[in-house]
């Protein structure tokens, strides 16, 4: 991830903007997770203020469906999104929001090499769209892949 850039603030204005939250309502593996509302205030806080976000602009989505498999409605309208140019900046509490599986994981970061994704900020970090923050992403959805199967074998 790249060291905090003065002049995102300003990049930002100009950038279509997506919140993200997820939690699954019924799998194991989100149990112990923050809930919707925690990871939007936490958004709120650690992203939102600092960097000076509008939040009247950013697109709001969220999710109560496990990201372990494919099809999640607001996930995929959020690719649409970004697919078609209105979105730019993802927002999300953490990066293994967005996928916990193969396919999405690799889509999403498919949108980022092609351009059409600029930014995934968490509470953790930024990712932008270089060689080295892709890998890093795809590691962390292979990370929270590998958690959830841990977990399915367990039970």
């Amino acid at each position: 991830m790249p060291y905090f850039d003065y002049n995102l603030i300003d990049k930002l204005k100009s950038l279509g903007i997506a919140e993200y939250n997820s939690k699954s309502t019924s799998d194991r593996e989100d149990k112990q997770l923050r809930s919707i509302e925690g990871q939007h205030d936490d958004i709120h806080t650690d992203i939102v203020i600092p960097l000076k976000i509008n939040s009247e602009k950013v697109f709001l989505l969220q999710e109560r469906q496990s990201a372990f498999k494919e099809g999640r409605p607001d996930f995929n309208l959020l690719m649409q999104k970004i697919d078609d140019g209105e979105i730019q900046v993802v927002i999300a509490w953490h990066a293994n929001r967005m996928a916990r599986n193969y396919a999405d994981g690799g889509r999403f970061v498919q949108l980022m090499a092609d351009g059409k994704l600029h930014y995934l900020i968490t509470t953790q970090g930024i990712f932008e769209n270089t060689a080295r923050d892709r890998e890093y992403l795809m590691n962390e959805f292979t990370k929270a892949t590998r958690s959830s199967d841990d977990l399915s074998e367990a039970v």
